[in-house]
């Protein structure tokens, strides 16, 4: 009974791995080949001196804490309307 049943399962077992490997690969390859130029130096000196990362730094903080901020308060007031309380 158990042979024949790991007969059964091990053919979809390679064609689920190799449906995630055929999925996976190009992502994995492209990951790299992102993170690549990441590696030099060069890089990175020239986005620490880009006039532009202050002012683009700050915008982004402020919007990513403005959302969190936005969506607390949206979360906590949904809560409280649908919390069932006596008064």
């Amino acid at each position: 009974m158990a042979q024949a049943l790991r007969q059964l399962v091990m053919p979809a077992v390679f064609f689920a791995w190799l449906g995630v490997g055929l999925i996976l690969l190009p992502l994995i390859s492209g990951v790299i080949l992102l993170l690549l130029p990441a590696t030099s130096i060069e890089v990175w000196k020239a986005v620490i001196t880009d006039p532009q990362i202050p002012k683009a730094f700050a915008i982004t903080l402020f919007s990513a804490l403005g959302s969190t901020l936005i969506a607390l308060l949206i979360a906590s007031w949904t809560m409280m309307r649908l919390y069932p309380s006596k008064h």
